[in-house]
């Protein structure tokens, strides 16, 4: 049933009423239709370019039926206050940002090669440079994208290529055949489109947000610079999408940021990705999973290690106020790393991470820090991190700044052949970080610094369990460098190994350079 809200403005001789009612409008792509008013049950809309086609006042809510399906979607958001949903019974509404298309054709001459007319949308009629970004075999099976001049001659199965000029898509399908196959050919850039306008809060819950062309929810431009209220982005369901799921950045800021208890998979690159001073005031990512058990394609738009574009779980960049990041599982990525952050003043907490990585990269890990704001510190506490190709945490930073940082309670579990390190300092920061009480084992090394000899760092009440050497020092400037009451158990190959390769080995001799007797203690443990 509808919602009233009713406002009253009075003047001393006179009451004018201003009628403000809250509406709430259905859609439903089976039994609706577009010559209806939508605010009934009986009577819903059928398209979502007819919720495009309607003004929408402050507190009007939005709610697509259960079970139902829509293509080639752009719901453009520019009402001040205003909610996304669901009703009904059944799966959550499912908004495509892409469409089911088998209408290929051979291309002469190239035995293998396919190709259909992918002409822009009308949403996207002036921009010249849109192109496909997504094409899927049903099934969820991504296919490579090319660049657009690649020799059709030698492009690869699984693969495609799309000519702007001609829009043109091109393909090589898998087992070179197209038969019984059906594809889906992205379309609209974000499905949720966040427009110029002055939004007090937004809601976005109960949906299926899937298959863009770009972003599941994303701002319309990237250069805009208005300034949000609130934003609450919760239970929803993303899957495919060619870029980001969630994406909140360019230069439109928001006050407070909510994303809460969203299932994100198999993305093209990162899963939610937040920008530049984004958050003003908070921002809070809680309880998502990102990552799927079974499949392990998360990340298929990503462009390698020699490239920031790739399949980070969470990435947060620098000046954001009061970060939150609790409860998430991240799992199963395997072109990128699982929470990355750039802000100070936040709080990564109770995460379970594992299996994340990426072949040749520099410094794939559980959870990058790298902060580059004085906001305050940083606190990466209490998560579980399960990893066999990356550093379970890798610290950066600006060396400038020296933001101040805290690593406790976190358990670490490296496989006994990762070449890396269960915390390292990979940049020319190594200053005011705090490591203690965190349970480990596994990896190359306990810890591995490198760059700038240390600075008021504190190594304290740690146990790092099997692990093949102690640590990694850059040289013997250690007056900056406290570490004391570690334990690992016995059979290291150094206790601590230098900068030039050096390793030391004898016992008495390494606690002497770390100036403590009790700066490490070796324990029986069990295999």
């Amino acid at each position: 049933m509808n919602k009233s809200v009713r406002c009253f403005y009075s003047v001393i001789c006179f009451v004018t009423v201003l009628d403000c009612s809250a509406e709430i409008f259905y859609v439903d792509s089976k039994l609706g239709s577009d010559s209806n008013d939508g605010n009934t049950i009986e009577k819903p809309w059928k398209s979502s370019g007819r919720v495009n086609q309607q003004l929408f006042q402050a507190e009007d809510e939005v709610l697509f039926h259960r079970g139902r399906e829509w293509e080639s979607v752009v719901i453009k958001i520019n009402t001040s206050n205003i909610k996304l949903g669901a009703y009904g019974d059944g799966e959550k509404p499912r908004l495509l940002g892409s469409v089911r298309r088998n209408d290929w054709r051979l291309v002469k001459g190239i035995p293998g090669v396919y190709v259909m007319n992918v002409p822009r949308p009308i949403e996207q009629k002036k921009w010249g440079n849109w192109q496909v970004q997504l094409v899927m075999e049903e099934g969820f099976v991504f296919y490579h994208r090319e660049e657009n001049n690649t020799d059709l001659r030698v492009l690869k199965q699984g693969s495609f290529s799309y000519s702007i000029k001609k829009q043109r898509l091109y393909i090589r399908p898998l087992n070179d055949t197209i038969l019984g196959k059906s594809f889906y050919i992205g379309q609209q850039e974000n499905i949720i489109e966040i427009q110029h306008a002055n939004i007090d809060s937004l809601v976005i819950q109960d949906l299926d947000i899937s298959l863009a062309n770009r972003y599941g929810i994303g701002p319309w431009w990237q250069g805009d610079v208005v300034s949000q209220g609130d934003i609450t982005i919760k239970n929803n369901l993303f899957i495919g999408n060619a870029f980001s799921a969630i994406c909140l950045s360019g230069g439109m800021p928001y006050n407070n940021i909510v994303i809460d208890k969203n299932m994100i998979r198999e993305n093209g690159a990162e899963g939610v990705y937040i920008g530049k001073h984004i958050a003003k005031q908070s921002l809070k990512i809680t309880n998502n999973v990102i990552g799927s058990e079974i499949q392990d394609s998360f990340g298929w738009r990503g462009e390698g290690p020699t490239s920031a574009f790739n399949g980070d779980g969470i990435d947060i960049k620098l000046g954001n106020r009061q970060v939150l990041v609790e409860g998430n599982i991240i799992r199963n990525l395997n072109i990128g790393t699982g929470i990355s952050y750039h802000s100070g003043d936040s709080i990564i907490t109770n995460n379970v991470i594992r299996d994340v990585g990426m072949s040749g990269g520099r410094w794939p890990a559980g959870i990058m820090v790298d902060i580059d704001d004085d906001y305050g510190t940083s606190v990466i506490s209490s998560n579980h991190i399960q990893v066999n190709e990356s550093y379970g945490i890798n610290v950066r930073g600006k060396a400038a700044i020296e933001p101040p940082l805290i690593i406790e309670k976190n358990w670490i579990e490296l496989s006994s052949d990762n070449p890396f390190s269960q915390i390292g300092f990979t940049a020319m920061n190594s200053a005011n970080v705090t490591i203690k009480n965190n349970k480990g084992t596994g990896g190359f090394y306990a810890i591995k610094m490198t760059g700038m000899s240390p600075n008021n760092i504190v190594i304290k009440d740690n146990n790092w369990g099997h692990v093949n050497n102690f640590i990694f020092l850059p040289n013997s400037q250690l007056s900056g460098l406290r570490i004391f009451n570690n334990y690992f158990c016995k059979g290291v190959s150094s206790y601590i190994e230098w900068g030039n390769l050096v390793k030391e080995i004898d016992f008495k001799g390494s606690k002497g350079y770390l100036r403590r007797s009790d700066s490490f203690f070796e324990e029986n443990c069990p295999q």
